[in-house]
């Protein structure tokens, strides 16, 4: 039996819902990234309302991988880099 959360978690980005906007800028942020001038994306909201459901949807849609980090996971720079290094 799996988690209600992830059960039921948008398989593309059409099936996130009341974020159209925020999810066609993230969208067209990640299509177009070499012509951005900033090269972050800063995704910011209540609890719930669809930031990492948004991420993933579009990943699938976009065919790639995410690389979740937490900042209560890694507390230091060595541990950052050694993560974020085997990731890439």
């Amino acid at each position: 039996m799996s988690l209600f959360t992830i059960k039921y978690a948008p398989k593309n980005a059409d099936q996130v819902f009341g974020q159209q906007l925020a999810v066609s800028q993230l969208r067209s942020f990640i299509v177009n990234y070499k012509q951005q001038q900033h090269k972050a994306a800063l995704l910011l909201g209540p609890i719930g309302c669809g930031k990492t459901s948004s991420i993933y949807a579009l990943a699938k849609d976009l065919k790639h991988d995410v690389v979740e980090l937490n900042s209560s996971d890694l507390r230091n720079a060595e541990n950052i880099t050694q993560f974020l290094g085997s990731a890439l």
